[in-house]
């Protein structure tokens, strides 16, 4: 084991490693804070003072990295959407939440998906949407468009809330371990409204949404078989309209009274939104002010690219 002249063998991080070499590694890391192990390995393996000595690994080296120049290294991705409970919701249409009911069936051999749109605060049903989604190797999961398509729907008939808060379902907050906004979250920044994700794996943080699915699917598709989609649509309408307006309901203070004789300032929430205009009330610039606020580090490849929000860029090598 290598010593510093007389005394006890060195210890610590790569202490069996000559002392040379990992100041060389360290001083490396800190001249160029966006390498990783395999770079400075690649530098020490070029200096010919290195070229036949046993190098250590990746991990070793950013055990080092992080106890000898912890300033150099670079901040692991964090993910856009974070573990932690939504914020409290305090009045009507402050919040939605969206979620899907999935193999609803239709027909023999179709199956649905119901998106229900719901406010926690006024007990409301606000949108359900069935969404054919059969395909030859079974059934699939919600587009974008669809969803957009739903809410665009019920923002006609309700006005825009505040915020709108899913699950992690990839439609919602993209892929897994992504740390990007998905198209989703910032198609709502640009309409003004927040994206609020629950917990990953945590239904109960959206209980609301989720006791809709069971409370319309008594009401609508239990006791039912509809041979077309249009039919399960067109109860779903129905089923809302009696849920919001004649149905004796518990929930959100309402004390059995129909939601909106509850809530009777739940009829609209001032925020209009008319299709044709859409693209009058979406601000680019909200966008752009959004995706200012944050950085994103990404390796660009072998052969020059870095991929940042689904998308790929050429850069050079």
């Amino acid at each position: 084991q290598p010593r510093h002249g007389r005394g006890r063998p060195r210890r610590g991080i790569l202490s069996t490693y000559p002392a040379a070499l990992v100041d060389q590694a360290v001083t490396l890391k800190r001249l160029h804070p966006h390498w990783g192990p395999a770079n400075v390995k690649v530098e020490l393996r070029r200096q010919a003072a290195f070229q036949a000595a046993r190098l250590p690994d990746d991990s070793r080296l950013s055990a080092l990295f992080k106890a000898a120049c912890p300033e150099a290294v670079q901040p692991r991705h964090h993910r856009e959407y974070p573990d932690q409970p939504p914020p409290r919701v305090q009045r009507v249409h402050q919040r939605w939440q969206i979620d899907g009911k999935e193999k609803v069936a239709v027909a023999e051999h179709e199956v649905a998906t119901i998106l229900n749109v719901r406010d926690p605060v006024a007990a409301l049903m606000i949108e359900s949407r069935a969404i054919l989604t059969t395909t030859e190797k079974g059934w699939r999961k919600v587009t974008l468009t669809e969803v957009q398509e739903t809410l665009r729907a019920a923002f006609t008939d309700w006005g825009m809330p505040l915020e709108i808060q899913s699950d992690h379902e990839e439609v919602y907050t993209g892929a897994p371990g992504t740390d990007f906004p998905s198209r989703f979250s910032l198609w709502l920044v640009g309409l003004g409204l927040q994206h609020i994700p629950s917990r990953n794996q945590r239904p109960t943080d959206q209980a609301q949404v989720e006791r809709n699915h069971r409370t319309l699917g008594d009401m609508a598709w239990k006791d039912e078989r509809f041979d077309r989609v249009e039919r399960l649509q067109a109860r779903l309408d129905d089923c809302r309209q009696r849920y919001n307006r004649e149905l004796s309901v518990r929930a959100a203070d309402c004390q059995g009274r129909p939601p909106l004789e509850a809530h009777p300032q739940a009829q609209h929430s001032g925020r209009p939104f008319h299709r044709v205009l859409e693209w009058d009330l979406f601000d680019l610039a909200r966008v752009d002010a959004y995706l200012a606020t944050r950085v994103w580090t990404r390796q660009i490849s072998a052969s020059g690219n870095v991929s940042i929000g689904n998308h790929l860029y050429y850069v050079g090598r």
